[in-house]
């Protein structure tokens, strides 16, 4: 009686945990003694039946799990079904496995079989048996048990089989005699069926992970035109407005320097005061069309800050503008000249183009400077020698990049202030230009608190064409992308990247 009541109990105990596993339910306290309680009851009317009619073994087994299961977990009908015939296959598979392992020990043992060997064979079956199926789930692969059951509910191929094995399983265990081809010929089919439903098994796992793969890979996909979609409406309505200004500037610059040229051809025939009074009306006309560019500070003409002159007409009237705008905002910009800067406009970058990346730099670091709560407001362009190349270093005291300005750096255009009058396109024009020569960027973050300053942006005329990102405390804060450089360096990281 025990022997037969320890066999029904592992049967059920396992079918049960295997139902769990293979619907991936989370483990509940209460529901794993509400199991084994009724795991209990089921073994001890196994046994009845077994007394009674035998055939009817694993028919009640089936429909009484599934009336059981179904209740506590609150699955779907036709899902609740095909878990619990492909639990109760599997778990009989093992029984099996367990039974051939332990008559294979008892017999290379010659156990004469009594009735206390047999308690002992069977209880070593049933934890043979529950230790089988524990390290079943221990396998990375099949940990997750059969995810693609909940998706579908009725998989005809996993319930093929288990129909053939619950059918091999009747027949073998009312075959009567282990010598009896109604037990042989069904055990056959029961190492078939149990290599088959692994398969199964694993080859459903393949292509449910395949399918996932194929849905994120399109759901990026679908992310990604969906942020190109506002990314191209973003441009369009910036495009619109860069169109008005130039369309309207197509025709006032020219109307503007054909006044200044009358300006200049009648100075001579007229009086300083009519001069005077056509100077200020090309003056005011002048400050009428600056004040519609966003960023423009109107009260310049109150500005009575000198900068350090360079010697290069472009890069001093550029200079004291940006140190004017800055006043204005209560900001100290101040200029620190340890090179030429009329060799470097000279011999390896066009006063054209440096006077751009000051204008972006500078105006960038003033919004920063504008958004931060810093009682030191200011910032330090610096211009040295370093290694033997020319170095450029625009030192300020704002906030520091965001991460989303430094994920996309050069690659589009990108600003979390366009409240500010920030555009995004500043720092993709300063790099465009760079790259034209070369030069390497650099973005250091200050984080020593005895420093005034916040952050560095360094240009290096150094012919390596880097762009590097680097922090004060050796941590890699985030990874540059390097789709349009040939170089990534990241610094205090110890990393390269090649791309």
């Amino acid at each position: 009686m025990i022997a037969s009541y320890m066999k029904y109990f592992g049967i059920i105990i396992s079918s049960y945990y295997i139902y769990r596993k293979i619907l991936n339910i989370k483990r509940n306290k209460n529901i794993v003694l509400l199991n084994l309680t009724c795991s209990a009851i089921f073994s001890a009317l196994m046994y009845i039946v077994f007394l009674k009619c035998k055939f009817l073994i694993i028919p009640l087994l089936i429909l009484l799990s599934f009336v059981y299961l179904k209740w506590i977990y609150k699955t779907r009908l036709a899902l609740s079904f095909t878990t619990t015939l492909i639990s109760i296959s599997i778990s009989y598979i093992f029984n099996y496995i367990s039974a051939i392992a332990m008559a294979a020990i008892f017999g290379f043992g010659h156990v004469k079989f009594s009735v206390s060997t047999e308690r002992l064979s069977s209880f070593c079956v049933t934890i043979l048996q529950l230790l089988f199926v524990y390290l079943l789930f221990k396998i990375r692969r099949l940990k997750s048990g059969m995810p693609f059951l909940i998706n579908k509910g009725d998989d005809k191929i996993g319930l093929l089989i288990s129909f053939a094995l619950i059918a091999c399983f009747i027949c073998s265990s009312n075959a009567g005699s282990p010598t009896s081809y109604l037990f042989t010929i069904p055990i056959i089919f029961v190492v078939l069926g149990s290599v088959g439903i692994f398969v199964w098994w694993k080859n459903r796992l393949t292509k449910n992970y395949l399918k996932k793969l194929k849905n994120n890979e399109f759901q990026q996909i679908q992310n990604a035109l969906q942020n190109q979609k506002t990314e191209i409406e973003r441009l369009k309505q910036h495009n619109d407005a860069m169109s008005k200004i130039i369309h309207k500037d197509n025709k006032l610059i020219p109307t503007m320097e054909l006044a200044v040229r009358e300006y200049l051809a009648q100075s001579d025939l007229q009086n300083e005061l009519e001069m005077q009074q056509k100077g200020h009306a090309l003056l005011k006309e002048l400050q009428a069309i600056s004040s519609e560019r966003s960023g423009v500070i109107k009260d310049y003409q109150h500005c009575h800050v000198k900068v350090t002159t360079t010697g290069v007409f472009p890069i001093d009237s550029l200079l004291q503008y940006m140190c004017c705008k800055a006043q204005a905002a209560g900001i100290q910009l101040k200029l620190t000249l340890l090179a030429s800067m009329k060799y470097l406009t000279e011999n390896i970058i066009p006063s054209s183009d440096l006077r751009t990346i000051l204008a972006d730099l500078i105006e960038n670091a003033v919004i920063a400077i504008k958004s931060s709560n810093s009682s030191n407001k200011k910032i330090l362009v610096s211009l040295g020698i370093i290694n033997q190349f020319y170095e450029m270093d625009i030192y300020d005291s704002g906030i520091p990049f965001e991460s989303e300005t430094i994920r996309h750096l050069g690659q589009k255009n990108n600003t979390t202030h366009a409240d500010a009058g920030g555009s995004g396109i500043g720092l993709v024009t300063v790099l465009e230009i760079l790259e034209r020569y070369n030069a390497s960027f650099c973005i250091e973050q200050i984080q020593n608190t005895h420093n005034i300053f916040t952050k560095k942006i360094s240009i290096k005329f150094d012919n390596f064409n880097e762009r590097i990102f680097k922090t004060d405390n050796n941590e890699l804060v985030h990874i540059l992308p390097a789709a349009h450089y040939s170089n990534v360096n990241f610094e205090n990281s110890k990393q390269r990247l090649i791309s």
